[in-house]
C-alpha cells in the first residue's frame, strides 16, 4: 500500500506541474497583442517594431517563463527580432513579471536591418512557455 500511495503522489505532482503550461496554451487567445505601427515600415534602413502585450488575470502561471520572439517572415527567409522573456511572479530570469492574480502587461521595442525581400512580409509572434524542464510552444500570432 505504501508504494501505491507514493506512485499516486508522483503522478499527481507530475500532472500539476504541467497544468500551468497547458492552461496557458489553451487560453493563449486571451492574450492581447498590439503592434505599432500596425503595418511595419522601413525607415533609415531599419524596420522598427513596438509591441504591447496584455495578460488577463489568472492567465499567467506563477512559475512559468515565456520567451516571445517576433519574426518577420518573407519569401525566401525570415528575420527574428530580439527575444524577450516574461516571467510569472515565482519564476526567475525574465525581463518583465506578470502576476497571476491581477494579470499585467509588457512593452517591447526593437529594430532589424531592412532588405528588399521584406517588402511583402508578415509578422509572427512566436512564444515558448517553460516550467522547470518542460516546454510548450504556444500558438503563433500572425499580423
Amino acid at each position: 500500500m505504501g508504494m501505491s500511495k507514493l506512485f499516486y503522489i508522483i503522478v499527481a505532482a507530475a500532472l500539476m506541474s504541467s497544468c500551468g503550461l497547458d492552461k496557458m496554451a489553451n487560453k493563449y487567445e486571451t492574450v492581447s497583442i498590439t503592434t505599432t505601427p500596425p503595418t511595419l515600415q522601413a525607415h533609415g534602413g531599419k524596420v522598427a517594431l513596438s509591441l504591447d502585450a496584455t495578460f488577463a488575470e489568472k492567465y499567467f502561471a506563477k512559475k512559468v517563463t515565456v520567451d516571445f520572439t517576433p519574426v518577420l517572415v518573407y519569401k525566401g527567409g525570415e528575420t527574428a527580432f530580439k527575444t524577450i522573456t516574461v516571467q510569472g511572479e515565482e519564476a526567475t530570469g525574465g525581463e518583465a513579471t506578470i502576476f497571476n492574480a491581477t494579470g499585467g502587461s509588457f512593452k517591447y521595442n526593437d529594430a532589424i536591418a531592412y532588405s528588399d525581400e521584406m517588402m511583402s512580409s508578415t509578422l509572427e509572434l512566436r512564444a515558448v512557455a517553460k516550467q522547470k524542464d518542460k516546454e510548450k510552444v504556444l500558438s503563433k500570432i500572425v499580423s
